[in-house]
């Protein structure tokens, strides 16, 4: 399983009487089609995610990987920032 993270504004709460907890908006949308997006153990940040911990990142020798992708209900090209699995985690998941 692939992770995708996009953060922003979203309205989040019950939308109908009974109904479980939901999040709605453009940031989750985007979140949903980069978890699409994602490669086993691979992690893909939207752009602003990337702005937030690109320090983070740094600081621990990790290097996310510039990519524009596609993405439905997207009009334009995406800026997106892949971390790839480590090579245990992909040999785990083609097994």
């Amino acid at each position: 399983m692939g992770l995708g993270i996009a953060v922003g504004a979203a309205v989040v709460g019950q939308l109908t009487e009974g109904a479980n907890l939901s999040a709605i908006g453009d940031v989750t949308n985007l979140a949903s089609r980069l978890q699409g997006a994602a490669a086993a153990g691979d992690i893909v940040l939207s752009e602003e995610a990337h702005r937030r911990v690109r320090q983070w990142l740094g600081e621990r020798e990790l290097v996310a990987q510039r990519e524009m992708i596609e993405l439905k209900g997207f009009e334009s090209p995406v800026t997106v920032y892949r971390l790839p699995a480590p090579t245990r985690a992909r040999s785990k998941a083609g097994s």
